[in-house]
């Protein structure tokens, strides 16, 4: 009996997980870069993504696992971690090269990579693009979040 609660938990877990929707996502991932819990939130709700679920959702995944970098020691799985989040980016642009949401996710962890990792060639015209459609967008929440991102940034 015990076994069959743990099952009924775990499945509704993960079902909680995978039926996410876009709102608290970017709750879970603005937190994200608080502390070490709120990243591991983040990364556990994005393991749920596969390939097949939308670019921008694919996008947070690949944002997950480049912030799994920060809490690696190892020089080298950390460029790992770095590389394979990176493609999975890039990946969803250009599946979605007008998607504000995507383009907003990719200057965020462009701004905040380290320039000896040579992964800020699409910052300057990332953000001429959120300033341009920026207006435009009906997404209230969205809009917010890059308002108050593009605030605190240089």
């Amino acid at each position: 009996m015990r076994n069959w609660i743990v099952i009924i938990i775990l499945f509704l877990s993960i079902s909680e997980v995978k039926a996410i929707d876009i709102f608290t996502m970017r709750e879970i991932y603005f937190k994200a870069s608080i502390n070490k819990r709120n990243y591991e939130r983040f990364a556990q709700v994005t393991s749920q993504i596969s390939l097949q679920d939308s670019p921008v959702l694919r996008c947070y995944k690949g944002v997950s696992i480049v912030m799994k970098s920060n809490y690696v020691l190892n020089p080298y799985e950390k460029f790992s971690y770095f590389k394979k989040g990176k493609s999975i980016i890039e990946q969803a642009v250009q599946d979605e090269p007008h998607n504000i949401e995507i383009r907003f996710l990719r200057f965020c962890v462009q701004n905040k990579c380290p320039i000896i990792l040579g992964y800020k060639h699409d910052l300057e015209n990332d953000k001429k693009f959120i300033l341009s459609k920026l207006n435009s967008e009906k997404d209230s929440d969205l809009v917010q979040k890059i308002k108050q991102y593009l605030t605190h940034v240089k």
